[in-house]
């Protein structure tokens, strides 16, 4: 394993936690995604191109609830905001939580496997 893998795995969970609040929740799946591209046919990096897969797919599972609960509200015209919110409260403190975990496994030399995920990625 190379010696930037870790770090860079760090970086992965670290990155898109941020990404997820600084876009209020639209684009944090972005950094894992763009780093399983970058890494994902490169030899030796098969503990990041897994890191980045399972980020990618909380962080998109996570999304697509999100997405449902912002359609339900459109489409009621705003009824559906008393309803859903909690929704919103749950997925971002589940964000929050997971991708702090994760980055401190990262940080010991263990790998994390997120929960609550679809597999689009592997």
């Amino acid at each position: 394993m190379p010696a930037d893998t870790k770090s860079l795995a760090l970086l992965i969970h670290v990155g898109t936690l941020a990404a997820t609040y600084l876009s209020g929740t639209l684009l944090g799946f972005a950094v894992p995604l763009i780093f399983w591209f970058i890494y994902k046919d490169k030899p030796g990096y098969g503990y990041l191109r897994a890191t980045a897969a399972g980020a990618f797919n909380f962080s998109f599972t996570m999304w697509i609830i999100n997405m449902i609960a912002n359609i339900s509200i459109i489409v009621t015209l705003g009824v559906a905001a008393f309803v859903v919110w909690p929704i919103y409260l749950v997925t971002g403190i589940a964000m929050l939580v997971i991708h702090i975990l994760a980055a401190i496994k990262t940080n010991n030399g263990e790998f994390y496997t997120y929960p609550l995920q679809m597999k689009v990625l592997n």
